[in-house]
């Protein structure tokens, strides 16, 4: 037995390779079709041991890859394109698997495709493709664009080995993908015009759209060949999925979308795909409760869904953990949190929001515990972890575990940047840290530097300091700074942004004094700012401090608002009779959002 490998390329010099070399080994002879490459393809294709043929390009990916097949002389036949490659441990399953089926009436294998993102790295969908097939005079493709796999005289016989056999698609980075939607838009509208009542071409122009963003488009094409007689086995719910979503981005009634969505999961109740745009409608409409047992249920059936339809949950796996964690931290079930989470950033480290919810909730923990958790998640030899662990830590300013991993990033990878003036500030090497940030700022002039340096001098408590600052920020600073050592005694309402922005560090800095100084600030400006310093405490996750501000603005100004975010960090202190009563007021002030009545719900139990 005899096994043929494809392909048909252009221009893939950065892929060739990869791809050949995944199956070389197991493959008798390498047929290459190359339609008008520029670059080393053809030169890296015959290096590898391919036979290498010209086709003059005319629109036609069947064709040209129907020519690959006349020259092919294996009983079975490899076609990946250029951009896809078998799994290392597929590759070698390959030939005991076409032997076992060699004699029976098989016509094709079925492969799991997994659609990568080969920018960020990560699984965008999984499902089922034919890419392994019998040599034979009646099976070849058709259509121009979009071919696809048929045989003359009856149905293609397929065995799936969906879980066996695994192949790579890289070309999935969003910017790739545009490029191939718009090529392949234009291609579609030519063979239109050829075949006008053809229904198979709804869905490629389904795909196109939705890919460009024309949503509108795009329901029209789903929604027309959801309507036909066409059911393509193992698409449907793609095609259902792209309704949903584009219904999602055009703002259609969120009556009409539930109602879509439920249709899902009653066609495809054991499919995950359904269940998570359920969940992420649920939590936008802040039905937490609900959205977590549909966040569970997508993890449920992901982990065990093994039928061929497109599989989208994969590639978002570590959001939905990371949602379901939001919404355990909610519930007040801290530990649930932490545990979901940690899950998230299992599949995504580099989540910088899921980084921080984490950190949030272990930050008071002794610093080598931090620290000793955080390196069971990320690789202290990695110069890309360190990298992003320190710039993440940057924004929070922990003390000691900031030092820790700045000083891996300085002493390990020999980096030396911004990050160690900000270790010096966390440190409370005020001194230091304030002429690094002034020499930056008088370089470069940068709002940011004033930003930080005015907080080095504030920490510092030097009025010499401060005063020659005054004289180089921009007027809004200058008049925060000269009522900070009482020489004015007036803050305008223009001047809040920089306020809250100068807050915002010092409560994370951890010094009582210069923060108990600055907030007392607060009483200079001409409008009472109350509701507006809480929100930076509540922010913080600092639910005693928030209180005492929003009770100060809600004696000022009573209003729903206000009531619900008293009622809420009440809440996450545990007082809850007091989150009742004030949460109670907000609705019957007119508060109507839903995360009102999940809080009340989640008290009564």
């Amino acid at each position: 037995m005899k096994i043929s490998a494809c392909m048909i390329c252009k221009n893939e010099e950065k892929n060739i390779e990869k791809c050949i070399n995944s199956y070389k080994k197991i493959v008798d002879e390498i047929v290459v079709v190359d339609t008008g490459s520029e670059d080393n393809t053809v030169y890296l294709a015959k290096k590898l041991g391919a036979k290498v043929y010209d086709f003059k390009w005319i629109d036609d990916f069947a064709a040209a890859k129907n020519y690959a097949i006349d020259k092919a002389i294996g009983e079975w036949i490899i076609f990946l394109d250029a951009d896809e490659y078998f799994d290392k441990d597929s590759s070698y399953k390959i030939e005991n698997i076409l032997k076992s089926i060699n004699n029976k009436e098989y016509d094709a294998v079925g492969c799991k495709l997994i659609d990568i993102d080969d920018c960020e790295k990560k699984i965008i969908d999984t499902f089922m493709q034919i890419r392994i097939f019998r040599n034979n005079i009646n099976i070849r493709y058709k259509n121009s664009i979009h071919e696809t796999l048929s045989k003359e005289h009856g149905n293609l016989e397929l065995i799936s080995y969906y879980d066996e056999l695994k192949i790579y698609h890289t070309g999935y980075a969003q910017s790739i993908s545009k490029i191939k939607a718009r090529r392949n838009l234009k291609l579609l509208k030519r063979e239109a015009n050829k075949q006008v009542n053809n229904k198979n071409l709804y869905r490629y122009f389904c795909d196109c759209y939705f890919s460009l963003g024309d949503y509108e488009n795009a329901l029209k094409y789903a929604e027309l060949h959801m309507n036909s007689d066409i059911k393509l086995v193992g698409y449907q719910s793609r095609i259902l999925k792209v309704i949903i979503d584009s219904m999602w981005k055009l703002k259609k009634p969120k009556k009409e979308i539930e109602d879509k969505i439920k249709y899902g999961i009653r066609t495809f109740p054991n499919h995950p795909n359904f269940y998570c745009s359920y969940a992420f409608f649920l939590i936008d409409e802040k039905r937490f409760e609900e959205a977590l047992n549909n966040f569970l249920l997508t993890v449920k059936y992901n982990s065990s869904y093994k039928g061929i339809e497109v599989n989208l949950v994969t590639g978002i796996i570590s959001t939905v953990y990371e949602k379901i964690g939001f919404i355990y931290n909610l519930k007040n079930c801290e530990e649930k949190a932490i545990e979901y989470f940690f899950k998230s950033l299992e599949f995504n480290k580099y989540s910088k929001d899921t980084f921080e919810s984490l950190y949030n909730l272990i930050k008071k923990e002794k610093t080598e515990d931090i620290i000793l958790f955080l390196n069971s998640i990320y690789d202290i030899n990695s110069e890309k972890d360190i990298h992003f662990i320190v710039d993440q830590l940057v924004r929070i300013k922990p003390r000691g575990v900031l030092a820790y991993y700045t000083n891996i990033w300085y002493r390990k990878f020999k980096n030396e940047d911004i990050s160690m003036i900000f270790m010096l500030l966390s440190e409370k090497k005020y001194e230091t840290a304030f002429k690094l940030f002034l020499k930056a700022y008088s370089n470069k002039y940068e709002n940011s530097d004033a930003l930080f340096s005015i907080i080095s001098s504030m920490l510092l408590n030097n009025v010499d300091r401060i005063k020659y600052l005054s004289d180089m920020v921009r007027p809004s600073l200058k008049r925060i700074l000269k009522n900070y050592i009482d020489e004015e005694n007036v803050i305008y309402k223009e001047d809040i942004e920089d306020y809250i922005s100068i807050l915002r560090e010092l409560i994370l800095l951890d010094n009582s004094n210069v923060l108990n100084k600055y907030l007392k600030l607060s009483n200079r400006f001409s409008i009472n700012i109350d509701n507006k310093i809480g929100a930076v405490f509540m922010n913080n996750l600092l639910y005693e401090q928030a209180l005492q501000y929003y009770k100060s603005y809600n004696d000022f100004n009573e209003n729903k608002n206000t009531l619900m975010n008293i009622g809420y960090c009440s809440y996450k202190l545990r007082n809850y009779k007091k989150a009742y009563i004030y949460i109670q007021r907000a609705i019957e002030m007119g508060y109507n959002e839903n995360d009102a009545f999940e809080i009340l719900n989640w008290i009564k139990v």
